[in-house]
């Protein structure tokens, strides 16, 4: 079994909603938006969570393309997500529309297409996931 552990911290104070995120030796700025109370000081949480997506994404399938030697230029990926309530229940759906400047064959296409689903933070959010809270 292999085991990868990631942490962070966030300190609130001040400003409503404006939140300091430590990540290593990175400091993200994330807040709420004006409508919802915040200062819109740095993006919200759910769009942090999408560009971990599309960051994670964008490096795997740019890993497998230089693996292959492929030119495919510049990668691009745009992604959106809604959350919908049902019967008290909350889906949420994402997609993820990855472009290139230079045309590639749709063999090359459907492979990069499997080899995005392989991305780490694709595999972590797929599934269910399991999140304990404490109060210390």
């Amino acid at each position: 079994m292999s085991e990868y552990k990631n942490q962070v911290r966030s300190n609130l104070k001040g400003k409503p909603y404006r939140t300091e995120v430590f990540i290593g030796s990175h400091t993200l700025i994330t807040d709420e938006p004006l409508d919802k109370g915040g200062m819109n000081d740095g993006p919200e949480a759910h769009s942090i969570l999408l560009a971990a997506l599309v960051a994670c994404t964008s490096i795997t399938v740019k890993m497998y393309i230089d693996r292959k030697g492929w030119d495919v230029g510049e990668i691009a990926i745009d992604c959106s997500m809604t959350r919908t309530i049902e019967k008290g229940e909350q889906h949420t759906f994402a997609i993820q529309n990855i472009s290139f400047t230079k045309d590639i064959d749709e063999a090359t296409k459907n492979r990069i297409l499997a080899i995005s689903k392989k991305c780490p933070v694709h595999k972590t959010l797929s599934p269910a996931i399991s999140i304990e809270t404490n109060i210390l």
